[in-house]
Parts: structure tokens; sequence; C-alpha cells
């Protein structure tokens, strides 16, 4: 696969996960600040019930920003829920489809792959 082709099924999957950007902005905005609060609420009662400034090593303000870290870093590395991958393809059928593509698999699902991850990159940033 040339690096050309590479880079062109890379954006067309980027471009297709951004295709409608209002959804795509809310749903990363809705599910950051829910799955932060929770875990403000969550860590602030463990907090304020045990007494205790440090847990495990981390002030609350520490814990907030681990968490954080977390969130961001596992959007990032997890990118979207690729659908089941080869064996999706080899269930619905469509791999001998796709071994006629003029580039190889591998490198052709690894574009795949990275463009559905560039648009989590933008976010995270």
């Amino acid at each position: 696969m040339t690096p050309r082709l590479f880079f062109r099924v890379m954006s067309l999957e980027a471009r297709t996960h951004m295709s409608y950007r209002t959804d795509f902005w809310v749903q990363a905005v809705v599910g950051f600040l829910g799955h932060f609060a929770l875990a403000w609420f969550l860590w602030g009662a463990m907090f304020r019930e045990s007494g205790r400034e440090i847990i495990a090593g981390y002030d609350f303000r520490g814990m907030m920003i681990y968490y954080v870290a977390v969130l961001l870093l596992g959007k990032l590395v997890a990118g979207r829920e690729y659908e089941a991958g080869v064996s999706g393809e080899i269930y619905q059928g469509t791999l001998p489809r796709s071994l006629l593509f003029p580039g190889r698999y591998l490198p052709f699902k690894y574009a795949q792959h990275l463009g559905s991850m560039t648009p989590s990159a933008v976010q995270v940033l």
C-alpha cells in the first residue's frame, strides 16, 4: 500500500466519523462531563467519609487529574469501537470483497483504525 493511499484511507475514515459534527461534539462533551461528574461525586464522598486528606497517595485534586488523564488517554488509545474487525467481516461475508482491494488488507485496516482515532485525538487536544 502506497503512503498516499494509506493517508487517503485514513482521511476518509476520519471524515466519516466526523460527518455529523454536532452529534460528534455533543457526545464527546456530554460523555466526558458525565464521567467526570460521576468521579467527582464518588471520590468526593470517599474523601469526605474517610476523613483523610490522602488516599493511596493521592489527594482529591491529584485523583481528579489522574482520572481526567485516564479518560483522555483511554479515549485516544481505544479510538472508536471498530465494528468487530476481521471476525465481523467474516461473519457478514464482506471479507472477500476487502481482499480484492488494490492494497494489502492489514495496512488498509490499520489506516482505517488510525483514521477513526484521529477525531478522538483532536478532542483530546
